[in-house]
């Protein structure tokens, strides 16, 4: 076989996770140069904007779909709308998604604030995230990671929300022109209905991300948000 050949079989999963740790590293580096080292909501929006970074670059370094994965289960209240990872559908099986990064979370205090969680009278009317995919009722499933793998509505899955990215590294939005949005917020857990839900008050102090449709990722903060919805 002819040398050739070989430099260009493309890269390994090994090589491209690499890959995205240092492209983590630096987006992290850079998040914090153009939003300061304020106070902790940007610590989140850095950090969500880093795994964006890296969902984006999974996807075209792989040339499969790729998707930044919110946990979206509010039974699980140490984890919902706060844990977040990476994962790449498989060469071989559409169900079957590697997982690139394992799982994070947002700083103490900071939730993403979906539509479904209580906030107060004086929020404004879009300061919600938009996800990639419109349907509500057909969440995102993943079993338990086995293997460096999650296995797509297995009987052991978790639900999840999600941001996602085609292979050549373009956004997802079912509902476009309206892009998919991450929202960032502090808040504070309170008991409802038997289950801690996050509640949020203070709607001056919420920061965002907007994914734009062809990779451009735009930081929101305060002054991007309107009242009307």
């Amino acid at each position: 076989m002819s040398t050739l050949g070989k430099k260009f079989r493309g890269f390994t999963l090994v090589e491209l996770l690499v890959v995205l740790a240092v492209m983590g590293a630096l987006m992290g580096m850079l998040g914090f140069s153009i939003l300061g080292g304020g106070a902790d909501v940007y610590s989140g929006q850095r950090q969500v904007l880093s795994l964006l970074h890296q969902a984006r670059t999974a996807a075209l370094g792989s040339g499969k779909e790729a998707r930044l994965i919110v946990h979206a289960d509010p039974s699980d209240s140490e984890k919902y709308m706060r844990y977040l990872g990476i994962v790449v559908r498989d060469d071989n099986a559409s169900h079957v998604w590697s997982v690139v990064e394992e799982g994070l979370f947002l700083p103490d205090g900071l939730w993403l604030v979906d539509s479904s969680i209580e906030v107060d009278s004086s929020w404004m009317g879009d300061a919600f995230c938009s996800w990639s995919s419109s349907d509500e009722t057909n969440l995102f499933k993943l079993g338990r990671l086995t293997g460096g793998q999650r296995i797509e509505s297995a009987s052991d899955s978790v639900v999840f929300k999600y941001v996602g990215f085609d292979s050549t590294g373009a956004a997802i939005a079912e509902d476009f022109p309206k892009m998919p949005r991450v929202v960032i917020a502090p808040g504070q857990l309170r008991a409802n209905g038997g289950e801690l839900f996050p509640y949020f008050a203070n709607a001056f102090e919420v920061t965002g991300i907007e994914v734009r449709p062809f990779g451009g990722i735009l930081c929101l903060d305060f002054n991007d948000f309107s009242s009307n919805n």
